[in-house]
Order: C-alpha cells, then structure tokens, then sequence
C-alpha cells in the first residue's frame, strides 16, 4: 500500500516534460562526469560540483511543495544506529582494503599530515558530503524519481551514477566503492523519507570519508594525498 502511495503522489509527467528530464539528467549525471574523465583537468571537479549544487538548488527551490527548511531534521534512534553500524562494517572493509591493496599507505594521513587529515575531517561534511547528497539524492529522487519504473531501478541508476561521477580518479576502488556507498545512502535516504533523508545520509556519507582518509583508503580518492607515495 505505501508503495502504492507513493507512486500516486509523484508527478506525472507528459513526454514533452519526460524529454527535457531525460536532458537534464544526461547533462548533470553523465556529461558532467565524463568531461571530467575525458576532458577536464581533475582540478575542475571543485567549479563543476560548484555548478550542480547551484543548479539543484535552484531547481528543486522551484519545485511546487519542495521546503529547504523541511530537510533538515536530525535523524531518528534507528538512524543513529544504521549510521554507527554503516561507520563500523566502512571502517573494517576500509582498513582491510589498504593492508591488501597498498599497506604503505595504512594510516598515511593522520601519522605524516596530521594536520591535513584533521582538516579533511572536518571540511569532508560540509564541503563534499552535503552537496553530494543534495545532487545526488535529494535531486535525483525527488526530480528524476519519475524516470524510472521502480524504486529498485532508481536505486540502481542511483548507484551507476554516483560510480561514474568518480570514474575521474581512474581506479576501480573508487568506483566500486562509490556506487556500493551509493546503494546504501539511497536505500538510508529513501527510508528516512523527505525530512531526515537528507542529514542521515549526509552523517552516513562523511562518516564514509573519514574511514576512508584515516584508514588510508583516501589515496584512491584524493589526488593531493597519492603523491605522497605515488599513484595508485
């Protein structure tokens, strides 16, 4: 029934209104990406990410019924307890990941740049984290939602996205890593629902980036970090 619900709520859309979607979509969840892999230097991810955060600001304020203020309840008892258990089990296949794909780099950040390693802890949430989730969850779910048949499918997309968008750093850890991360910010967003959505998976996500920049995983993902011990 709450499927049912669900479906009956969100927008219908004429294939006039489907096609200039479709664009949308193709712009932001592939062509930006790909000018990023093929094109553009890795240095533009920063003004790219700036232009889609800007554009899905923008959009959604626009969308009838959509409330900024209405995102930002903290999460409830059970999200708390999905993100401590998501932190641990992202800790231990973190940790385990680096001592078997490049042990030197185990713990690189908090023993060689401290101080570098507190910063991005500190900046991770704010600066990547939160626009991250508001283009790729909260956009792509409540905007491009109405592409796709089913809540299984979108999840999917979701996650193929989300692993494209890191197809720049050139590895598969990102990749993988990013479009698993993504199933599970999806699936937490979806069930914490419109207000919570957004922070649970925010918290989720930056708790992601830490395991991974203290544990030493970051060298796949943060280019100013592998020249310290060199390309992956």
């Amino acid at each position: 029934m709450r499927n049912k619900a669900i479906a009956a709520a969100m927008p219908q859309t004429t294939p006039g209104a489907r096609a200039i979607l479709w664009a949308e979509f193709a712009a932001l969840y592939a062509g930006i990406p790909l000018s990023l892999a093929f094109v553009l230097p890795a240095s533009a991810m920063w003004p790219m990410m700036g232009v889609a955060l800007v554009f899905a600001g923008v959009v959604l304020h626009r969308m009838p019924g959509f409330s900024w203020a209405a995102q930002f309840a903290w999460p409830g008892r059970a999200d708390w307890r999905a993100i401590a258990v998501f932190t641990a089990v992202c800790g231990a296949i973190s940790f385990g990941l680096v001592i078997a794909l490049r042990p030197e780099a185990l713990l690189m950040l908090p023993i060689q740049r401290p101080g570098l390693w507190l910063f991005i802890l500190l900046a991770y949430p704010i600066a990547s984290a939160f626009p991250q989730e508001v283009i790729w969850r909260t956009l792509f779910f409540i905007r491009y939602r109405p592409l796709f048949p089913t809540k299984a499918v979108a999840v999917a997309v979701n996650a193929a996205a989300f692993g494209l968008a890191h197809l720049f750093f050139w590895n598969w850890v990102a990749v993988a890593m990013t479009a698993a991360g993504s199933v599970i910010f999806a699936l937490v967003y979806l069930a914490a629902g419109p207000r919570r959505g957004l922070v649970t998976a925010t918290l989720m996500h930056a708790a992601a980036g830490a395991m991974l920049f203290t544990s030493g995983l970051g060298i796949f993902f943060y280019h100013g970090a592998i020249d310290m011990v060199g390309a992956p």
